[in-house]
Formats: structure tokens, sequence, C-alpha cells
């Protein structure tokens, strides 16, 4: 649940949402903008699936129940649940991510992966490294 903001608020079908710094869980760039990412640290997800097959690759599927976590749903209150799969197959990863809105009304949503680097070189020669815990 991402919220890109120049402001000290966002806006979502008309209505006006503040984001609150007291909670510790907003990120701010060099100029003391909020920024995206209040995921980015979060260390909530629970592994509820994983495995790996020469079919189906390895894969591990992580999920955040959003909704269960006060200071979450403070500065995003719509109450949904995250699920993300990781796979690993013939060299390509692939990510799929299911958000499921428990909410009675719609749910501001948006997901961005980015490589905020550029390695050197022709695209086909790079080769990222992703520490795993």
């Amino acid at each position: 649940m991402p919220i890109a903001s120049a402001h000290e608020y966002y806006y979502f079908e008309g209505k006006k949402y503040l984001l609150n710094d007291a909670i510790g869980n907003m990120l701010r760039d060099q100029f003391k903008q909020p920024l995206h990412g209040l995921l980015v640290f979060e260390t909530r997800w629970k592994v509820v699936k994983s495995g790996a097959s020469d079919s189906e690759g390895a894969f591990v599927t992580s999920r955040l129940e959003f909704y269960k976590y006060p200071d979450l749903m403070e500065q995003f209150p719509f109450a949904h649940t995250l699920e993300m799969t990781y796979r690993l197959k013939d060299g390509k990863l692939q990510n799929t991510t299911e958000i499921h809105n428990l909410g009675g009304r719609p749910c501001r949503s948006t997901s961005a992966f980015t490589l905020i680097s550029s390695p050197n070189g022709p695209r086909q020669n790079w080769v990222l490294s992703l520490p795993a815990k």
C-alpha cells in the first residue's frame, strides 16, 4: 500500500486521508516529503507456503494480514490482505501479488517493484544478486 504524495495527505474517492508521522512507519525523502513504501521494512509477513519441483521451480508465498495491525490501518484505512509469491524457475524470478479486499468499500491499491540502480552493459549480461534471509 504505497502512498505517493508530496503532501501530508492523500485522496481516494473524494475523501482526504491524513498521514501521521507520529506512528513512525512512514518514509521521507531528503526534502522531508512523504515517500511511497509503507511496507518497505514491514516484518509481520508470514510464510504460508513454499516448495520446489522440477516442473514448478522453487517458490515461497508470504501473507500480510494488513487489517490486523492498527498502525498500518492508521496510515491506510482499507481492510485487506496481501499475498506475494516469488518463484524461481529456469533462471527467471517471477513475482505474483494478490490483494484481497476485506472491506465493504473499494480499496485503493498500488504496487511497484523498482530497480533503483542500473547495471552497466547490455541487459542480457546483467547479473543481479539479492541476499536471502
